[in-house]
């Protein structure tokens, strides 16, 4: 009975996603892809020279509140406002597709990324080893390469 119950659920959530037609969900996830792109693009380049110019903007909406994730950016980057207003744009979106298709999240708070300067460029600490960032991100994805002594 609770297996149906799930079944029954997930199809309903399915069905929903659907109510307006595929060819505007369709849009819709196209457009978000979009903005999603472009957001990335315009918080380029993380140069820096300083801790201080390292910034980073929250990205998406959880159904339970909060983001999914944050974007980092430089404040050296003169397409900030742009940035922003495509932010906000996404944001946006992100809360109309959730409602439309009530989705539901973990509800787990993101964390905002603990930001510093290396080697000229914004990092999130917490998510990059240090042998990546001494490597200047060489080898990112691969494991660390070990330093002769």
């Amino acid at each position: 009975m609770r297996n149906l119950f799930l079944i029954l659920s997930l199809g309903l959530m399915a069905s929903s996603a659907f109510a307006e037609g595929p060819a505007k969900v369709d849009k819709t996830i196209a457009k978000r892809a979009r903005l999603n792109d472009e957001v990335l693009r315009l918080s380029q380049p993380l140069k820096c020279s300083s801790d201080a110019d390292c910034a980073a903007l929250p990205m998406g909406s959880k159904p339970c509140g909060g983001p999914w994730k944050y974007v980092l950016y430089s404040k050296k980057n003169a397409k900030v406002a742009k940035l922003q207003k495509k932010l906000d744009e996404y944001n946006t979106l992100d809360q109309k597709v959730n409602a439309a298709n009530q989705m539901v999240s973990d509800c787990m708070m993101t964390m905002e990324p603990v930001l510093k300067c290396s080697n000229s460029m914004c990092i999130d600490t917490a998510s990059v080893n240090a042998d990546n960032v001494k490597a200047g991100f060489e080898n990112v994805g691969q494991p660390p390469t070990p330093v002769s002594k």
